[in-house]
């Protein structure tokens, strides 16, 4: 075998072995770091920190225009005496059955007849809506479905990405409906 021929099988073996040894030098000076008291509180605190501030939510945060993920509604959620709801600014018309348009669609399915009538562009479907900050959530809410009529409990929670999951669920949360949306204005 010749000097300049290079076994890439034995170069793989170099790369992971320096590779390793690198990763050895950085875990043992964090380590070595981390044993001193006075860096262990700043490391800690500094965590708290971070993670306490990407975790804490206030609670009109949720306020302004949201788009649902899949481009299907957009929503206004407003504040009306510690209560959030919101109301529909847009919607695809062409994902409903009928394929009504949007300015023409009216509130059939609701089994209230005086309401039959109502247009559902501008109609509030998010009402009562309030903000646990114990669950740092916005919980009691009820939710209206133009499709089925119905009324849902609801539930929302903005997650650390900044989408917002509004769930609507016949009395315990695991039995319902999750929809994501995404803040525009």
């Amino acid at each position: 075998m010749s000097k300049n021929f290079e076994n890439p099988l034995h170069n793989s073996v170099k790369h992971f072995i320096s590779g390793f040894y690198i990763f050895t030098k950085i875990k043992n000076n964090l380590l070595t770091l981390l044993q001193c008291k006075a860096m262990n509180r700043i490391f800690f605190i500094l965590l708290f920190l971070i993670f306490g501030k990407l975790s804490a939510t206030n609670p009109d945060d949720l306020l302004g225009t949201w788009m649902s993920t899949d481009n299907s509604v957009k929503v206004e959620v407003y504040k009306v005496n510690n209560q959030f709801k919101a109301k529909v600014l847009w919607f695809n018309h062409l994902l409903s059955e009928s394929k009504t348009p949007m300015q023409l669609s009216l509130d059939t399915n609701n089994p209230n007849p005086a309401l039959r009538n109502r247009k559902i562009l501008g109609m509030e479907i998010l009402d009562g809506l309030r903000y646990d900050a114990q669950k740092k959530e916005w919980v009691n809410g009820k939710i209206y479905d133009a499709s089925s009529g119905r009324y849902w409990s609801s539930c929302a929670k903005l997650l650390q990405n900044g989408i917002l999951k509004v769930r609507g669920f016949w009395k315990v949360e695991w039995i319902g409906k999750s929809i994501s949306f995404k803040k525009v204005a």
